[in-house]
């Protein structure tokens, strides 16, 4: 998928794939890759922040956050 003429088309910042079973990603700006099962990704919400504006620094994305 990264050197699809399709993804630089349409300016993708990340590439995602599953099998069902596990899943990935790639930032396709900054080269950072996750890996993990497909009911797990949800922990690594800080990894799509990027998709939502948010940038961050990769120390606070790797910590996880206390909710009350």
């Amino acid at each position: 998928m990264r050197d699809s003429p399709a993804t630089a088309k349409q300016k993708a910042k990340l590439i995602l794939a599953t099998d069902g079973k596990g899943f990935e990603a790639e930032n396709l700006v900054d080269g950072e890759t996750i890996a993990c099962d497909y009911p797990d990704f949800h922990n690594y919400f800080g990894f799509f922040l990027p998709l939502a504006g948010i940038t961050t620094i990769k120390q606070i994305r790797e910590n996880a956050f206390d909710t009350v």
